[in-house]
């Protein structure tokens, strides 16, 4: 029988494989045997046990989802130029913040900044 295998936790599809399914026996743990759908790039195939359905998540590990620093200078250079308008100062204000409070997180306290 064809099962697809489950990270324990996330319930993340991380791969298929054929097992063997004694009688009056169940499927192996984190396992379905319902095939997960065609997943795009981008994406991971997460199974829902309550609803015995798959969904698609947006997978964004090992990405820069964003950088402040690329948003803050295009801001910086018209505020210095003195050419930035009411919206473009408010943003620049708001990334600068955003930075400086995110370097002050103690991520040495993880998980439970």
């Amino acid at each position: 029988m064809k099962i697809y295998n489950l990270l324990a936790g996330t319930n993340e599809f991380i791969g298929e494989g054929d097992a063997y399914i004694p009688p009056h026996t169940g499927l192996p743990a984190n396992s379905t045997d319902i095939a997960p759908p065609d997943i795009p790039a981008g994406f991971v195939a997460v199974f829902n046990s309550d609803e015995s359905s798959w969904h698609l998540v947006e997978d964004h590990r090992g990405k820069t989802v964003y950088d402040a620093s690329e948003h803050i200078a295009p801001l910086q250079d018209a505020a210095d130029l003195e050419i930035a308008t009411e919206e473009e100062i408010s943003l620049l204000e708001a990334w600068k913040k955003y930075r400086v409070l995110l370097n002050r997180v103690d991520t040495s306290t993880a998980p439970d900044i």
